[in-house]
C-alpha cells in the first residue's frame, strides 16, 4: 500500500516560485510581473475543495511611480518653511463688481428715471380713462384700479372757490342708472380742536354735526352698451368761515339695502373772509397754460410742494392763521399751501372730454406722492381761451354757472336795474367773481373770454361796482387775475402778425386794465403767453400803454419814459430801496406746460424781468402785519443795487392811522421758479402796503 501523502504545505517558504514573488514584490519595473488576470492559490479551510484552491481574481491597479508618497526626508522637513496663501485677484473683483454695478444703476435711473416715471403716470391715466370709456368690469382689473363697475368714480373731487364763503366740490362718475338703486351724496363738517380719538382725521375733532350738502348733477355723456358715461357732479359747500378746517364726505347710498358707504374723505382749509387781526400768513401756489403736457404739469405740481417743503420751518412761511392746535409746524397736518390760484388753460381742447381727465384732473388728484392733492386745496380759477365753454355750463371750470357766482351783484341788479342794452342773461356766460382770502386781502378774478359786447360791457360793468364796495377800499394789497395778459412780449411770430392773435389781448388791455388800475390795483396776474415777465407801470403811463394797439404805436413820450424807468432811480430807491410811484405790478407767468413762446414779438420797455424758454410756476407767500416778514422786506430794502436782490415796490400810498390805531405792514413776497433746473429762482419780489389796526 503506498504510503499518504503528506499534507501540503501552503506557506510561503515552499512555494516560493517566480510567480509568489513577483505578487509579494508588485513592481510594474520586475522582469516578472504578472500578468493582469490570473489564478492565485490561496488557502481556506472552509473551502468545498480541500485546503487549497485556486480563485481567479483581478489585481487592484498600480499607482505610478511618479504619483506615490514618499516619507519626507527629515533634513529637509526641518528646513522647509510654510508658504503663505497665494493672492486671489478674482476675489476682490468678485467684491468690487457689486458695487460697481449698484453705482451704474443708480447713475442711469437718476439720469433716465424722470421720463420713466412721466412715461408711467402718462399710461396709467390714459388707461384709466379708456377703462371707463370701454365699460372694463373684469374683477382681476380692480387692483390696478382699471374696473369700471357701475356708479365708480371717473374723477376725484376737486375744490373750486365759488365766492367769499363758498366753496364747490366736483366729481365725475360713469353711468349710474337708477336700477342699480345707487345714489350719490356729499356731507360736510368744521373741524376744530385737539386730537380726538375715533375722529376722520388725525388731529382734527369735529366742531359740529355732519350737514348734507346740495348736489347737483349733469349728465355730460350718456351711457350706452359700447361707450362709459359721464355724469358730474358738484356739491355747493356755502356758509363757510374763515381761518378754519373743514372735512367734507362722498357718500355711495343703496337705496334697496339702505346701505350708505364712505368712499372719500377729505379735509381743507378754508381763508376766505377771514376777520382775525392778529398776524397770519396766506400761501397760494400759482400756476398757467399747463394745456395738454401733463407730464411738465405734474412736474411744476412737484416743484412747488418742494418749495413749500424747503419754506415751511420758517416762521415767516408758517400758516399761521390756522387754529392753535396746529400752530407748531412739527403738529400741524397742514403740508401744501392755502390755495392754488390756476390763471387758464388748464387744458387744450376743453371740448375734448379726456384733456379734462388725463390733463388736469388726474395730476391734481391721482399725481402721487408729494404732489399738492386737489381734493384739499380750493383752486381759484381765471378761465383761458382754452377753457371757454360757449354754453355757459361750466361743468368742469367750476361746476356752476357764472350767475351762481354772484349773488350780492345779482341782487344789486334786481335792486337798481342795468343800463339800457345789458341784462341778468349777458352774465351767466362769465366766471369773473370776487374773493378775499383775509380782510386786507381782495382778489378779482376776470373773464377774458367774453365775446359780445354785451357780455363784455356786464363785466365792465361788475368791475365798477366791485371797486366800489368796503371790501376792495378797505383792502391794503389788491390782486387781479385774469387769463390773457394786457402787454404780451413773447407769442409765435407768425401766429402774432399774420394770424390775428395780436388782437386777443386788446379788450383786457383797453377797458378792464384802466379800471383796475385807477382803483388801487397792486399786482395783475396773467397767463395766456407761454413765457415769463414782470414789469411796473407807474399809474401815469396806463392810459398811453392802454390805448395803443401794439408796442410801436405807444406815443413817443411815454415810451420814453418806460425806457428811462426813473421809478427805479428815484429818491425812494436810493435812501430806502423801494420803488414808491403809483402804479400796478404785472407779471405773466404761463409756463406750466404748454409750447414755450420763443419768438420777441413786441417790446413794451417797462418789463424788469423777461425770461423765454423756461417752463415755470410762482408762488406768493402773503402776510398780515407779522413782524418776520416786515424783517425780510427790510433786509431786501438793504441790498438795493446788489447782484440778484429782490425789488420792493409799494404802489399803493401811505395810509394814515388814527389815535387809536397802529400801522401795520402787509406784504406779499412773489417768487417764480424753474419747474426744471432744480428748481432755480427766476425771479423774486415783494409788494408791500401799510394797514391800520386797533390797538
Amino acid at each position: 500500500m503506498p504510503a499518504p501523502l503528506s499534507r501540503l504545505d501552503t506557506s510561503s517558504a515552499l512555494l516560493d516560485t517566480p510567480a509568489q514573488r513577483a505578487l509579494r514584490t508588485r513592481s510594474p519595473h520586475s522582469a516578472t510581473a504578472l500578468p493582469r488576470n490570473m489564478l492565485y492559490r490561496t488557502a481556506s479551510s472552509a473551502s468545498l475543495a480541500g485546503d487549497s484552491a485556486f480563485v481567479a481574481t483581478s489585481l487592484p491597479p498600480l499607482p505610478l511611480l511618479e504619483n506615490r508618497s514618499r516619507p519626507p526626508s527629515p533634513v529637509k522637513a526641518a528646513s522647509t518653511k510654510p508658504l503663505s496663501r497665494p493672492p486671489r485677484p478674482n476675489r476682490r473683483r468678485r467684491q468690487v463688481a457689486p458695487l460697481a454695478l449698484a453705482l451704474v444703476a443708480l447713475l442711469v435711473w437718476s439720469r433716465f428715471s424722470p421720463p420713466i416715471i412721466d412715461f408711467l403716470y402718462l399710461t396709467r391715466f390714459k388707461l384709466r380713462d379708456h377703462a371707463h370709456n370701454a365699460q372694463w368690469t373684469y374683477l382681476l382689473l380692480f387692483p390696478f384700479g382699471l374696473r369700471a363697475s357701475p356708479c365708480s368714480l371717473r374723477k376725484q373731487p376737486l375744490l373750486f372757490v365759488r365766492g367769499e364763503r363758498q366753496v364747490a366740490v366736483v366729481w365725475e362718475t360713469n353711468g349710474c342708472p337708477s336700477s342699480t338703486g345707487k345714489q350719490w351724496r356729499a356731507r360736510w363738517v368744521k373741524g376744530a380742536g385737539e386730537r380726538r380719538a375715533g375722529t376722520a382725521m388725525p388731529g382734527l375733532a369735529l366742531a359740529g354735526r355732519w350737514k348734507d350738502a346740495v348736489v347737483k348733477t349733469e349728465t355730460v355723456v350718456e351711457e350706452t352698451d359700447e361707450l362709459g358715461g359721464r355724469i358730474v357732479y358738484t356739491a355747493l359747500l356755502d356758509g363757510l368761515e374763515g381761518g378754519e378746517m373743514y372735512q367734507y364726505e362722498l357718500v355711495l347710498v343703496d337705496n334697496a339695502s339702505h346701505r350708505t358707504s364712505t368712499l372719500i374723505r377729505h379735509s381743507f382749509p378754508w381763508v376766505g373772509g377771514y376777520t382775525s387781526s392778529q398776524p397770519t400768513a396766506v400761501h397760494i401756489a400759482c400756476l398757467a397754460d399747463n394745456q395738454y403736457n401733463l407730464r411738465v404739469f405734474r412736474r411744476a405740481l412737484l416743484r412747488l410742494s418742494s418749495l413749500y417743503s424747503s419754506l415751511s420751518s420758517s416762521t415767516y412761511f408758517h400758516p399761521s392763521f390756522l387754529p392753535r392746535s396746529f400752530t407748531p409746524p412739527a403738529s400741524s397736518p397742514h403740508k401744501r399751501p392755502h390755495l392754488l390760484l390756476h390763471a387758464g388753460d388748464a387744458v387744450q381742447n376743453p371740448h375734448d372730454l379726456a384733456q379734462w381727465q388725463t390733463d388736469l384732473w388726474d395730476p391734481l388728484t391721482r399725481g402721487g406722492a408729494g404732489v399738492m392733492a386737489g381734493q384739499s386745496t380750493p383752486m381759484v380759477l381765471a378761465r383761458g381761451n382754452h377753457d371757454w365753454d360757449s354754453t355757459g355750463r361750466n361743468v368742469y371750470s367750476g361746476g356752476v354757472s357764472g350767475a351762481n357766482l354772484r349773488a350780492e351783484w345779482e341782487e344789486h341788479l334786481a335792486r337798481d336795474g342795468m343800463e339800457e342794452g345789458i341784462s341778468l342773461a349777458n352774465s351767466e356766460r362769465g366766471i369773473y367773481h370776487s374773493f378775499s382770502p383775509h380782510q386786507r386781502m381782495r382778489f378779482l378774478v376776470l373773464d377774458s373770454n367774453l365775446p359780445t359786447e354785451a357780455e363784455q360791457a356786464a363785466q365792465e360793468r361788475w368791475v365798477e361796482w366791485e371797486v366800489e364796495r368796503r371790501e376792495w377800499r378797505e383792502a391794503s394789497l389788491r390782486v387781479v387775475v385774469v387769463h390773457t395778459a394786457p402787454w404780451i412780449e413773447w407769442w409765435d411770430r407768425t401766429a402774432w402778425t399774420k394770424g390775428g392773435e395780436s388782437e386777443w389781448s386788446s379788450y383786457v388791455r383797453r377797458c378792464l386794465i384802466p379800471l383796475v388800475a385807477r382803483s388801487g390795483a397792486s399786482l395783475i396776474l396773467s397767463g395766456h403767453s407761454h413765457a415769463y415777465t414782470r414789469g411796473f407801470l407807474p399809474l401815469s403811463l396806463v392810459p398811453s400803454f392802454a390805448a395803443a394797439p401794439n408796442s410801436s404805436a405807444v406815443p413817443a413820450l411815454a415810451r420814453a419814459a418806460a425806457l428811462e424807468r426813473s421809478w427805479e432811480r428815484s429818491t425812494s430807491v436810493r435812501e430806502r430801496g423801494v420803488v414808491e410811484d403809483e402804479g400796478v405790478v404785472l407779471i405773466t407767468f404761463g409756463g406750466a406746460g404748454g409750447t414755450l413762446d420763443e419768438d420777441r414779438v413786441e417790446d413794451w420797455g417797462f418789463m424788469s424781468r423777461s425770461v423765454s424758454g423756461v417752463h415755470h410756476a410762482g408762488w406768493m407767500a402773503v402776510s398780515f402785519g407779522d413782524t418776520a416778514a416786515s424783517k425780510e422786506v427790510d433786509r431786501a430794502m438793504q441790498r438795493r443795487g446788489k447782484k440778484k436782490a429782490p425789488t420792493v415796490f409799494r404802489p399803493n400810498p401811505p395810509r394814515r392811522c388814527r389815535g387809536m390805531e397802529e400801522l401795520v405792514r402787509d406784504v406779499i413776497e412773489w417768487r417764480s421758479v424753474s419747474v426744471y433746473d432744480g428748481g432755480k429762482e427766476l425771479d423774486r419780489v415783494f409788494i408791500v402796503a401799510e394797514s391800520c389796526t386797533s390797538l
